[in-house]
């Protein structure tokens, strides 16, 4: 199959560009592709509720930029010192507060891994 170079993906969603307007479309419904008017195909949040970031990964500390490919393609999360990880990311929500006892074991472990 050939890809089409005018076909992209907008938040998990495909999409393809218009020549005539000169604007991307939803291939769903040819609406235009703008920033939070659809919610995200994998976890159903909308991404204007968090600046624009992806919200089942939004506010990562250290993170500059990041991106979960909402089920559609590989993700990426871009760290502050350039570093960047690629990868399928599955989110998991930990509500439950981190024990003193577990707190030291991380930092006890970021400094033997120089984190």
């Amino acid at each position: 199959m050939e890809s089409n170079p005018k076909q992209i993906y907008r938040y998990g969603r495909p999409a393809y560009l218009d020549e005539e307007a000169k604007i991307y479309r939803y291939e769903s419904d040819g609406s235009p592709v703008g920033l939070g008017n659809k919610p995200c195909p994998k976890c159903g949040k909308y991404p204007k509720d968090y600046s624009g970031q992806d919200p089942c990964i939004a506010e990562l500390p250290g993170v500059f930029r990041a991106c979960c490919g909402h089920g559609v393609k590989e993700g990426h999360i871009k760290f502050v010192n350039g570093v960047v990880v690629k990868g399928a990311f599955r989110s998991i929500i930990d509500t439950r507060p981190y024990t003193p006892k577990e707190i030291e074991h991380e930092k006890g472990r970021a400094k033997r891994n120089d984190l």
